[in-house]
């Protein structure tokens, strides 16, 4: 016979330093090797930022990187695959961005990549599967909303695109990445062109 244990642990809140730089919405984030990376958004004022930030999740400390050596921009996506941050699109002064940038999180150190073959896009969503990187959706120049995917390989430098997400047209979803066998990416909820919230969630096999 095989038995099995549960044990039922507290359900607890601990509050963390707090963000150094200017309090900031729609930034971008990714995390690796027990660190957080930070930055971008707009902060107080109405100002767009291009400032970076890195959480010691083990330490429980705070600490400026580089920043992005391009415009103050907010609405990326952002995702760590193998040791490096890739921060996508976004929103800066002249509009929707298709550039993507690689940061080196052990020489602290950004790279200017392939930007996306497409319009400029921002509040898009992302995932990791098989070491590559996936955007979907997001918001085009005039607003209309999309539901491209479009697949980035690190180690070629090149875009492809994809199957389309079946649902509507969506912008702010989150991605989820499977951290199971990292085969499978997932979008979950957004808003469609009318900003109505969604509760959709569609998970995409690349194989």
């Amino acid at each position: 016979s095989i038995f099995f244990a549960f044990t039922a642990f507290a359900q607890s809140w601990q509050q963390l330093p707090d963000f150094p730089g200017t309090a900031r919405d729609d930034a971008a984030g990714f995390s690796n090797n027990c660190k957080v990376f930070v930055g971008t958004g707009m902060e107080v004022g109405w100002t767009l930022t291009n400032d970076w930030w890195r959480y010691d999740m083990v330490q429980y400390s705070w600490q400026q990187v580089a920043s992005l050596p391009s415009t103050p921009r907010q609405y990326c996506t952002g995702r760590a695959i193998g040791g490096v941050g890739f921060l996508f699109g976004g929103l800066d002064a002249a509009g929707p961005l298709s550039e993507l940038w690689a940061y080196d999180t052990t020489t602290d150190t950004w790279a200017a990549r392939s930007p996306l073959p497409s319009e400029g896009r921002y509040a898009a969503s992302s995932f990791e599967a098989n070491s590559k990187l996936y955007v979907c959706g997001g918001l085009i120049a005039g607003g209309a909303a999309q539901n491209e995917l479009w697949e980035y390989d690190p180690l070629t430098d090149q875009w492809m695109q994809r199957s389309s997400l079946p649902g509507v047209p969506r912008h702010r979803a989150a991605g989820i990445s499977d951290g199971l066998n990292g085969s499978t990416g997932r979008v979950v909820g957004g808003a469609d062109i009318n900003y109505v919230a969604l509760d959709e969630v569609w998970q995409y096999d690349p194989a």
